[in-house]
């Protein structure tokens, strides 16, 4: 069989694009005939190989492609009882830590990510049909939200587990998702789903209608579907419903011995518990408040002889002298009794000490975020005469999303750069003292919301054909030419914030109007008749009683300080490609060489436009907005040669090779290239290796995305330097005499863009074997080994690391620049921009396989097994301090082994199955503030194996009188096990991109064809 198939414009035989090239289909569909190609690494040579559920007629695989591909068919989609493709995506067990999905609440937009390699989702290149997808989601620029892909057009996901730049461009470092969509169909589909958690909430449903014809010279489909995802609250889970706390220093001898050290721990007493006994809260921000009075505001010490002198205001004030006296003189920290009287101007009674519990802020978070989809898909093809075919494909989605996170906390004593002063001179300060240090939970106003209302449209059109006799030697050669132009649009509304100006205004002076009776805002307070001019009124400000502890009755005074703001954000993209294809000479083989070439040419653009309010006064994190966009030109080049086969010990040898050069406007040009080779010495066996260099080009918001606020737990090494060392640092930068006595817990760093960013490179290698015994029937297994290097990856420094690197250990002196002071030594901002910094390595063994066996008069059973071994994940930053996630939780969810397995059993119309998945245990540590088992193991725990199991049942009723029918029934995490419990989560004590958090869901699918 030719490598090129040369074809009549207009035939019935579905064509797709491997690369930039033109190819025949390789995996069998019932609208297209199966015909192989071997060109090009993602170009899969049958589905025998990675089908979950082989079909009983199924044939031996010819030959294997030299990178390791896994097939996903639309059928064992289905099966799985997944609606969302990224959700069934993210089971493999060669991804993770993909950071984005339904059950990530805290810091995602209602995107939906994959991440080969666990290298993150930017290192994961999303295809649809071939060609890119246009980023989804509200970041500039970010990863291609699977969520966008019309969920019921899709007839397979091919996944290429290696490196492919040279085929694809950017991003394919991890590996590459390619959704393969349906056309030329005939005939009527309807689907319903629908599903719910056993403790009734987490409702999915999805419904959609696929209708289309087929005939000698055209085609057409179209299809239209419906999804909704229901909520789960954290505060409905036991596990998840409050934080537990665990001891990383205690040793309990009724922990397993395989546990580490310590044990789930009393909050107060730290002694060990059961683990229902351990739960805490997470939050030092209480509804009523936390306040602190300074010790000067009873009196003065002498330094010498220790004499105390009271404040003789402090008598004028019975609350002021009530905390003096609990206190000793001393000061302290106090919040208002829940009991004590409505917010009013006067003295307050009933002000107690804070406790040692901390606020629960988990109930009210979502486990599983809401999100609705609507998703129309259409394609089609028409034959022009014998001259070539016309194509396109056209897509929109429409989702609405949202997240939720507790009332929104309101601390002043921790970032000096927005100082909030409870005037002594309020209306509802009964202490006679200016107050600094406090902290509010806002119950009253509701928790903050995050919506977001996105509309991806994507529009692909072009022509193919094969050129004629009058092109001579290129005579049969196949052509395309297309343009790619997709476009993400929409808003997010977020609400519960507050405006710092606002906050400011409200809790300073103020005083009871005499002309209404009512308290008025005050720029200045003298206490005379003057307070009340006009020009010293602040206008529109209510004042804001936070020294009470409820808000309830302050109406307007929430009007005033809280706001609901709008965001805008846009992803474009714009592709133009045209590919060349066909067929060179023959050596000692049957297949000839082949050839491909092509060139594109591509736009990006993309914008968020921040709410005014959010560019610099809201109590949240401030950012600027995004504006930017950049293009590119590439040419590639790909090339097989087959060269020798059908000898004895030597079946098949193959060489592959690709190359491709790209044109950027942001940093200039760059080359990357690929080598493969497979080697069959037996039709049963096949040897194949892979070796190529990768790239990402840095993204919009990378390289234009507006400067964004965090305030990140870390202190001032300058505080109180003991070492000589640092001290002397700390006086050459800026700061009077070495020391700058700032207390901040947390300080202000900026995070950039930078537009002088140039890409991350990687090299990637590949290596393994393919048994397809002839002797056993539809059976195979596969084993590669996998190498992948990434340099110059793109990331922030973080705080804590200029700090150190400029003050502590002084190897960065040029970081120094970064840290921006006052006059007085304290730090204003850290400014921390994008760069090229560090590098990833990763290496592990994949294996799978895939056996079918017909047993006499009782169907047939299939059996797939998965799996991966991660032998290496280390992270090397730009000073040589190498971080190693193997086995550990240092870099996220990384255990040494992860697995699916399942057992299919199907007769005439009846089929079942079960399907388990495995995640390994790993470890978890805490050292001296760091949770880095690299840096220190010594207080460690063992976070468990994880392992739910899925079961399902199916019935077809075929041929009847109105058309096929099948149901699908089934139950996810049938035993419903929890997620490990992880005491160093960053929310809900697990991880949300690896385990499931919904529990044991029942489902049910009900399609008909006609």
């Amino acid at each position: 069989m030719a490598t090129f198939r040369a074809f009549k414009p207009g035939s019935p035989r579905s064509r797709r694009r491997c690369g930039g090239v033109i190819m025949l289909a390789a995996v069998s569909s019932p609208e297209e005939p199966t015909m192989r190609s071997t060109l090009l690494f993602l170009c899969i040579a049958t589905a025998a190989v990675a089908q979950t559920q082989p079909a009983p007629d199924q044939t031996q695989t010819q030959a294997a492609p030299p990178a390791p591909v896994t097939v996903l068919s639309r059928d064992q989609i289905t099966a799985a009882g997944r609606v969302s493709i990224g959700e069934f995506l993210q089971a493999l067990p060669e991804q993770g830590n993909s950071g984005a999905n339904a059950q990530v609440n805290n810091g995602n937009d209602g995107s939906i990510f994959v991440s080969l390699r666990s290298l993150g989702p930017q290192r994961t290149l999303v295809l649809v049909n071939g060609r890119r997808m246009v980023p989804g989601g509200t970041v500039p620029g970010a990863a291609a939200d699977l969520g966008t892909i019309p969920a019921a057009a899709i007839e397979r996901i091919e996944v290429l587990k290696d490196g492919a730049s040279a085929i694809y461009g950017s991003d394919a470092i991890g590996g590459v998702v390619n959704v393969i969509l349906r056309k030329r169909f005939n005939g009527t589909e309807i689907s319903g789903y629908g599903g719910v958690s056993q403790h009734g909430d987490g409702q999915t449903y999805d419904v959609h209608a696929v209708t289309g014809t087929a005939g000698e010279r055209s085609s057409i489909l179209f299809s239209i579907g419906y999804q909704e995802q229901r909520p789960v609250f954290a505060g409905d889970r036991e596990w998840s419903k409050t934080t537990y706390n665990w001891d990383f220093d205690a040793a309990d001898a009724s922990q397993p011995a395989d546990s580490g050290t310590g044990c789930f721990a009393d909050p107060n007493t730290e002694a060990c518990v059961p683990k229902a006994q351990s739960g805490t809260g997470n939050s030092t921000t209480f509804p009523n408040g936390r306040f602190a009075i300074p010790a000067s505001a009873c009196g003065s010490t002498d330094a010498t002889s220790g004499a105390f002198t009271p404040n003789p205001a402090v008598g004028s004030h019975p609350a002021l002298a009530a905390i003096c006296g609990a206190t000793k003189n001393k000061g302290g920290g106090f919040m208002a009794d829940a009991s004590r009287e409505a917010p009013g101007p006067g003295p307050a009674a009933g002000y107690i000490a804070y406790p040692g519990d901390l606020y629960n802020t988990n109930p009210t978070n979502y486990l599983i975020t809401p999100a609705r989809r609507i998703q129309l898909f259409s394609t089609g093809d028409v034959t022009l005469g014998s001259v070539a075919r016309a194509f396109f494909e056209a897509s929109y989605v429409n989702r609405s999303s949202s997240q939720t996170l507790a009332p929104m906390p309101l601390v002043n004593n921790t970032i000096p750069t927005q100082p909030v002063t409870v005037s002594k001179d309020s209306v509802y300060n009964p202490f006679g003292v200016n107050i600094t240090s406090w902290r509010i939970r806002t119950v009253e106003f509701g928790e903050r919301f995050f919506r977001q209302d996105l509309d991806t449209f994507r529009v692909v059109a072009g022509l193919d054909g094969s050129l004629g006799d009058w092109a001579g030697p290129l005579a049969g050669w196949a052509w395309d030419v297309d343009y790619n132009h997709g476009r993400t649009a929409g808003n997010q509304l977020i609400t519960g914030q507050l405006r710092m100006p606002n906050i400011a205004n409200a809790v300073g002076p103020s005083a009871i109007n005499p002309a209404n009776g009512q308290p008025a805002c005050l720029k200045t307070r003298t206490g005379t008749a003057a307070d009340f001019a006009a020009s010293n009124i602040i206008s529109g400000c209510v004042p804001f009683d936070v020294l009470h502890g409820s808000y309830a009755g302050q109406a307007a005074a929430k009007a005033y300080v809280s706001y609901d703001g709008t965001d805008f954000a846009t992803n474009q993209q714009d592709i133009w490609s045209a590919n060349l294809s066909g067929d060179l000479f023959k050596l000692a083989s049957e297949r000839p060489a082949g050839l491909a070439l092509g060139a594109d040419y591509r736009r990006e653009s993309a914008s968020f436009q921040n709410n005014p309010i959010n560019s610099g006064e809201s109590s949240g994190n401030n950012a600027l907005s995004t504006y930017g966009g950049y293009n590119v030109k590439e040419v590639y080049g790909e090339l097989v040669v087959p060269l020798l086969g059908g000898m004895q010990f030597l079946e098949d040898l193959e060489l592959q090779a690709a190359a491709r050069y790209v044109d950027y406007s942001t940093f200039g040009s760059n080359s990357t290239y690929k080598l493969g080779i497979r080697y069959s010495p037996l039709r049963d066996l096949t040897v194949r290796a892979t070796w190529g260099t990768a790239f990402r080009a840095p993204n919009v918001a990378e390289l234009f995305g507006g400067t964004a606020d965090s305030y990140p737990l870390v202190t001032d090494p300058c505080r109180a330097p003991k070492d000589p060392g640092v001290k002397a640092r700390c006086a050459a930068n800026g700061v009077p005499g070495g020391a700058s006595g700032d207390p901040s817990v947390q300080l202000l760093e900026k995070i950039a863009a930078s537009p002088s960013l140039g890409p991350e490179s990687a090299t990637t290698f590949t290596a393994g074997v393919v048994v397809q015994p002839r002797m056993v029937r539809n059976l195979s297994i596969t084993v590669d080994y996998y190498n992948l290097n990434v340099s110059k990856a793109i990331s922030t420094y973080s705080a804590a690391f200029i700090l150190s690197n400029c003050y502590v250990t002084g190897v960065l002196p040029s970081l120094c620049s970064n840290v921006i002071r006052d006059a007085n030594g304290l730090i204003i901002q850290i400014d921390d921009p994008r760069s090229n910094l560090g590098t990833f390595h990763t290496a592990g063994v994949d294996f799978a396989i895939r056996y079918a066996y017909p047993i006499p008069d009782f169907g047939r059973v299939s059996l797939i097994l998965d799996g991966t071994y991660l032998h290496d994940f280390r992270r090397t930053d730009i000073t040589g301090i190498v971080t190693d996630g193997t086995g550990n939780f240092d870099l996220g969810v990384l255990p040494r082994s992860k697995g699916n397995a399942g057992l299919f059993w199907v007769m005439g119309p009846i089929g079942a199955g079960v399907s388990m998945r495995y995640i390994g245990a790993y470890k978890e540590c805490f050292a001296g503030g760091d949770f880095l088992c690299s840096e220190d193991d010594t207080q460690q725990r063992r976070v468990s194996a994880y392992t739910p199991v899925d079961l399902f049942v199916s019935y077809t009723l075929r041929d009847w009188v109105v058309g096929t029918t099948s149901a699908v029934f089934g139950v996810n995490n049938a035993f419903n096990t929890d997620p490990p419990f992880l005491a160093t989560a960053f929310a809900a004590n697990s991880d949300p991109s690896t385990y499931d958090y919904v529990g044991r869901f029942l489902y049910a699918r009900l399609t008909h064809q006609f």
